[in-house]
């Protein structure tokens, strides 16, 4: 998507600081870190007043025990989406 779509800017979220730290690296690697904001964190922690275009969740659901689990972090990605997008 990044080469796809070379005017976007993306939010990077993680709760592991060394496993943030590697996506910085990649990012930096990949000429993308400069128009990434990175927050050390969870979905629900970004401004609620903030709305995002697109989201993906990657490697999430299976660190998560059960299933409201899985729908809160859902429900917290979609209340940050454009509302013409949830």
């Amino acid at each position: 998507m990044v080469r796809l779509e070379p005017g976007c800017c993306f939010i990077a979220v993680h709760p592991s600081e060394p496993m943030l730290e590697i996506a910085k690296q990649e990012l930096a690697l990949n000429n993308v870190l400069e128009r990434t904001g990175v927050y050390l964190g969870h979905a629900e922690d970004l401004a609620a007043d903030e709305s995002y275009d697109a989201a993906t969740l990657i490697g999430v659901f299976h660190h998560l025990d059960w299933d409201d689990a899985k729908e809160e972090i859902l429900r917290s990605i979609r209340a940050r989406l454009e509302p013409g997008l949830r």
